[in-house]
């Protein structure tokens, strides 16, 4: 599959088992986002209301993720650096914990910058 882009005013968007050569865009305004098995070089993920949940996620040039109200949970990703940012809320990642900002390696190639407004992000 060369890419994906998908919008939704109000409802869920799962994704399963998918491969992309160019970046792929996800959004919604009131929905959560599952995603399982991704393979694509970049992306962005949006929802106003709703939690993100990615397990197996592999990029190339980084994701940019942002929810204004829910968490993000992401499990087996292979990102070699961070940029989180939460205003209410906790980050974990591997282990280290942080209450509004965790950075590392940020200006590597592969880099996860992701916030949420009230909710939690967890890396795993």
């Amino acid at each position: 599959m060369k890419s994906l882009n998908l919008s939704t005013d109000d409802g869920d968007i799962e994704v399963e088992n998918i491969a992309t050569t160019n970046p792929i865009s996800l959004n919604t305004d009131d929905g959560d986002i599952d995603i399982n098995n991704l393979k694509s070089p970049s992306g962005k993920i949006d929802t106003s209301d709703g939690d993100i949940t990615i397990n197996k996620l592999n990029s190339k040039n980084g994701f940019k993720i942002n929810t204004d109200d829910g968490d993000i949970h992401i499990s087996m990703s292979n990102f070699s650096g961070y940029n989180l940012n939460v205003d209410d809320g906790d980050i974990k990642v591997k282990g280290d914990s942080s209450s509004d900002t965790f950075t590392q390696n940020k200006n590597s190639t592969n880099v996860l910058t992701a916030s949420t407004q009230d909710g939690d992000i967890k890396i795993k």
